[in-house]
C-alpha cells in the first residue's frame, strides 16, 4: 500500500499550532486549573527540555498522520479535515485516554483538560491539512 500524498509544509504548520495551542491551553486559558486538578505547582513541573522535545516530536508525528488520514479518506476541504480531526480525536484519543486516566486515578477534570486540548488541537490541525 503506498502513502497517499502529503503536504509537508501543511504538515509543520499544523504541528507548531498544536504547539501554540497547548501553549495557551496550559497556560493562561486552563493552566492554574490545570495544575491544581494534578496536584501541582508550576515550580514543580517547571520546563524540562525533554517533555518540550517529545511534545514537538509528538505534534509533527500526529500532524503527519492526520494528514494521511485525510488524504487517504479522499479530503478535499476544511470540513473533511476538520471532521477526520473530530473522529481522531473522539475514536482514538479520548477513548484511550480515557482508559490511562482510570487506571491512573485521576479526576475527570484531568481527563476533560486533556481531552479538550486534544480535540481542539485535531479538529484546528485537521481544518489546514484539509485545506
Amino acid at each position: 500500500m503506498a502513502l497517499p500524498s502529503v503536504n509537508f509544509l501543511a504538515v509543520l504548520i499544523a504541528a507548531v499550532v498544536h504547539m501554540v495551542i497547548g501553549s495557551l491551553w496550559y497556560g493562561p486559558l486552563f493552566g492554574k486549573m490545570w495544575m491544581t486538578a494534578i496536584g501541582k505547582t508550576p515550580d514543580q513541573l517547571g520546563m524540562p527540555a525533554k517533555a518540550m522535545v517529545a511534545a514537538a516530536v509528538g505534534a509533527l508525528i500526529e500532524a503527519f498522520i492526520l494528514a494521511v488520514f485525510i488524504s487517504g479518506m479522499g479530503g478535499k476541504s476544511w470540513l473533511d479535515g476538520a471532521t477526520a480531526g473530530l473522529f481522531a480525536a473522539i475514536g482514538f484519543v479520548a477513548t484511550s485516554a480515557y482508559t490511562t486516566v482510570s487506571f491512573e486515578g485521576r479526576s475527570l477534570k484531568v481527563y476533560l483538560l486533556g481531552i479538550g486540548y486534544q480535540t481542539v488541537s485535531l479538529l484546528v490541525m485537521g481544518s489546514l491539512l484539509g485545506a
